[in-house]
């Protein structure tokens, strides 16, 4: 599947940044739902085919697992407004996934059990995050589509490139039919297209913990991961969201898109990268930075700003 260049969303031969990606721009919410960006995980705005990576994919989605029998609900309500039960979609195609490309899956989100809540992390004596053992789901098996699957194993080979070889990935979920919280719009998680990532378990034993990317060390690490987690997912949501994914990072493949890549939540990641604030979305001054680390046609249409941020990303990836 091409990405096709919209005239309206760039403009080459502009001298101004702001008229070449204007959904950042325009509005602060979502265009067709009216909600602030941050109050949602997917939108039609931004998005763009990923098609460089770190390796090469795996040549075909492949089996990951064995079918699965599992059925969504027929409608949910959960975390949805509107007081309208939303249809749940059918997932031909399943699989029950307990390992990809020899990783396994921990899970360590919190869960109910007998009306008690079961935490999966805690803090310790020394102010970090970690694992509560006993709560601890080994060897845990997913319900994910193979181009999700497909996701885990690019994202599992660029880490093995880049010298960060996986034991674990340590999950917080999967399937999950429900909204977006507090929208009337059926999160990825619904379409077996998504997965939670709390955590890492590398060769050797060493676990580091989404929630510790306030630790200089343990960030350094994440965000390497994360630049292997943007080569394989179109859609990465991280720690720069405090509020919902401070613990977690959130994968998909934007699967009602195409598979194409989500810009608009990966700003924060590429200012970063670049050595900027964080905050600020997209603008002059990172049309500036790209454009400084990759040339003067850096961001001139939809296929060169692809190509630009893989090259960002492979670079962080790399980054020690």
């Amino acid at each position: 599947m091409s990405a096709r260049i919209s005239p309206q969303w760039f403009n080459p031969l502009s001298e101004f940044f702001e008229q070449e990606i204007p959904f950042e721009r325009e509005s602060n919410h979502c265009r067709r739902c009216g909600l602030p960006r941050e109050e949602f995980e997917f939108d039609s705005g931004g998005v763009l085919e990923l098609t460089d990576i770190l390796i090469d994919p795996p040549t075909s989605p492949g089996t990951y697992g064995k079918s699965s029998s599992f059925k969504n609900p027929t409608t949910t309500t959960d975390r949805c407004t509107g007081g309208v039960a939303k249809t749940c979609p059918t997932l031909p195609g399943l699989e029950e996934v307990a390992q990809v490309g020899g990783v396994i899956f921990d899970y360590i989100g919190g869960w109910e059990k007998n009306g008690k809540n079961f935490p999966g992390i805690s803090k310790s004596s020394s102010g970090k995050w970690i694992v509560v053992e006993k709560n601890r789901l080994r060897n845990r098996v997913h319900k994910l589509l193979p181009r999700a699957s497909v996701g885990l194993a690019t994202f599992i080979a660029n880490m093995k490139a880049v010298n960060l070889p996986l034991e674990a990935i340590l999950t917080m979920g999967s399937i999950y039919c429900r909204c977006i919280s507090n929208t009337s719009i059926l999160s990825n998680h619904s379409y077996g297209d998504a997965v939670d990532i709390g955590g890492l378990r590398f060769v050797g034993g060493q676990e580091v913990l989404i929630a510790n990317s306030g630790d200089a060390a343990d960030r350094k690490l994440l965000h390497r991961a994360n630049a292997c987690l943007r080569l394989s997912f179109a859609t990465v949501l991280d720690y720069h969201d405090p509020k919902r994914h401070w613990d977690h990072f959130h994968c998909d493949t934007n699967i009602l898109h195409g598979g194409e890549r989500r810009w608009d939540v990966a700003w924060a990641y590429i200012r970063e990268s670049l050595g900027l604030s964080p905050k600020g979305g997209w603008g002059k001054q990172l049309a500036n930075a790209l454009k400084q680390f990759a040339g003067a046609d850096a961001v001139k249409d939809k296929a060169t700003m692809n190509r630009t941020l893989s090259k960002l990303f492979m670079r962080e990836a790399n980054r020690v």
